[in-house]
């Protein structure tokens, strides 16, 4: 299965992966990624600590482990020879299957979602998920991380955002996979703790 929802710490990667997930404070990254906490958002590299409880995307290679301390909402499979980039959402659009990644910094004004996913809002201290369907208005000034299934010709709100990242998706997923991801996302909240981590 190339996708896999709530991974845990010291769970080892069958091979290229990215991982969209938390992590709390003082955690050694052990590859670079971008992420987003209460003290605002940008890339990390292997080594560093995190400054405090986050959400995060990054990418492992076959073998690389989870982290103490951290923990997937979402890994997937990226094909051979293709890695997570970033994109601008002022002329993005998808040319092929896979998940944006978005981290809002607070600076956003108000907008009406493109496609359908989940929210993890970090405004208030905890992490609390929340679903949006496409065409969903969102507030202005939102500080979190959304993530979004996307498939070919897809493309997102024309927002500031501190980075928006693409992950291609390995090509052995099935036609259902937004759906599927959805469905999943929403056994994962169901399993939190109230929405919160």
């Amino acid at each position: 299965m190339p996708c896999a929802y709530q991974i845990e710490a010291g769970a080892k990667a069958p091979g290229p992966v990215f991982v969209i997930g938390y992590v709390s404070e003082g955690v050694t990254a052990p590859n670079h990624g971008f992420g987003c906490f209460e003290t605002g958002c940008d890339e990390f590299h292997p080594g560093e600590t995190s400054p405090g409880d986050g959400l995060f995307v990054t990418q492992f290679e076959a073998g690389d482990s989870m982290p103490s301390g951290s923990g997937g909402i979402l890994g997937c499979q990226r094909p051979p020879n293709e890695d997570c980039y970033a994109v601008d959402p002022e002329t993005w659009t998808a040319t092929g299957d896979g998940v944006v990644t978005a981290f809002l910094g607070g600076n956003n004004p108000p907008f009406t979602t493109t496609v359908e996913g989940l929210f993890f809002d970090v405004s208030g201290g905890d992490i609390e998920m929340q679903e949006f369907d496409e065409g969903q208005p969102v507030e202005a000034n939102e500080m979190g991380m959304a993530i979004m299934g996307v498939d070919p010709g897809d493309s997102m709100p024309n927002i500031p955002v501190e980075k928006a990242i693409f992950c291609p998706v390995g090509s052995s997923e099935d036609n259902g996979r937004r759906k599927l991801s959805l469905a999943k996302f929403k056994l994962t909240l169901d399993n939190m703790k109230k929405g919160h981590f």
